[in-house]
């Protein structure tokens, strides 16, 4: 049975989940992250991807400097005006980049682009240990450390555990901790 020690285990391989493990390349901690599905199965191919995200300048700012903003300049669109329209008749708001004096309101961006400008910036992150495909069994939690153990039989063991599982979380789960959607 393999056993793991590490400062911070992130459960979940999405976008908050890799940009966290990026974000802390440079922070010296000894990094654990736990992805039940295929890394490599989110990466660019030349299919377009249907899952799109509205990114903000600021969070563009942020995966720019992490090294992660996809280089397919082809396959992203600025946002320069935006309307939303309510349920209400008449209702809508209306945004202009133009009235707002900034270049763009934001950027779609396809979900494999981000992904694989992320994945792509961890290869070779010496501080970072992948876990994937990987199942979380079991967690539990001691006054100074928090265990997770993986199907199959690896024990992580972590200073702190961050659930970025996904708005169903299993970790959240785990944890004891409820969430609730509101309107």
């Amino acid at each position: 049975m393999d056993f793991f020690e590490f400062d911070l285990t992130i459960v979940g391989g999405g976008l908050v989940g890799l940009s966290l493990a990026r974000a802390l390349a440079r922070s010296g901690l000894r990094l654990g992250l736990v992805e039940r599905g295929d890394l490599l199965a989110g990466a660019q191919t030349e299919a377009w991807d249907a899952r799109v995200y509205a990114i903000s300048p600021a969070s563009e700012a942020f995966l720019r400097q992490l090294g992660a903003w996809p280089a397919v300049a082809d396959r992203l669109a600025p946002v320069t005006q935006m309307r939303i329209y309510g349920d209400r008749p008449g209702s809508e708001l209306a945004f202009s980049a133009y009235d707002a004096h900034v270049p763009k309101l934001a950027t779609i961006v396809e979900n494999a682009a981000l992904m694989g400008g992320l994945h792509g910036t961890l290869r070779g992150q010496p501080d970072l240990t992948l876990f994937n495909p990987a199942r979380c069994a079991e967690a539990s939690w001691e006054a100074d450390h928090a265990t997770l153990q993986l199907e199959g039989g690896a024990t992580l063991r972590s200073k702190l555990l961050v659930a970025a599982d996904g708005a169903d979380s299993w970790l959240r789960g785990r944890a004891g901790l409820a969430a609730r959607e509101t309107q």
